[in-house]
């Protein structure tokens, strides 16, 4: 499930408008289709990789003539190595314009994928041990943001004042007595989704 956040219609203070097709492909949360391009470099690299085998194989054949006295392949042998050049200098060509040319086009001509959010809260979980100094900064920097709805922290069973920190803090404040930074971070996730309306991902 993919995620889209505020960036997406805001470019720092500035305000990003768009028409009104544009936005109701967005609403649909239908992906923009991007401006297609000539894969001019895998074409090249295919014709070198051609010209090159085409070359080997013509110096291959050099081994049953001098085996086998056959010369009559010497002129074919002349041509498949003359003539494998061309494939060689024009996927070289292709390639070079891909690359020199076109690339930055490509680059820029690949539109943003964006769809909004229908519920911008957010809960915030902190795992914390023994973090009596910073955990009740931390949790107030947080609930400061207007898309925080709630801050949880748990407490991997401190020994210091974390947890009294935390909830004067204004945290949802939990102690994990099991030791273990994955069973701390399990029972974040395991309260955050008890808490959140949409449980999608948990």
């Amino acid at each position: 499930m993919e995620h889209y956040t505020e960036t997406a219609f805001k470019r720092g203070a500035e305000e990003v408008s768009f028409d009104s097709a544009t936005l109701a492909l967005v609403g649909a949360g239908l992906a923009l289709s991007p401006k297609r391009h000539v894969p001019f470099l895998l074409f090249g690299i295919m014709l070198f990789c051609a010209g090159v085998a085409g070359y080997v194989f013509g110096v291959c054949l050099g081994v049953p003539r001098l085996l086998f006295g056959m010369s009559s392949l010497l002129a074919i042998q002349q041509d498949i190595v003359w003539y494998s050049g061309v494939p060689i200098v024009l996927g070289l060509s292709l390639s070079l314009l891909d690359v020199l040319v076109f690339f930055n086009k490509k680059r820029l001509g690949t539109p943003l994928r964006m769809a909004p959010l229908a519920n911008r809260g957010v809960t915030v979980a902190l795992t914390a041990y023994n973090d009596e100094d910073s955990i009740a900064p931390s949790v107030r920097d947080f609930l400061s943001h207007p898309d925080v709805r709630r801050v949880i922290v748990v407490s991997n069973n401190s020994k210091d004042a974390t947890y009294a920190n935390a909830v004067a803090a204004g945290a949802i404040t939990f102690n994990e007595l099991a030791p273990g930074y994955g069973r701390c971070v399990f029972r974040c996730l395991s309260e955050g989704c008890r808490r959140d309306v949409s449980r999608e991902d948990c």
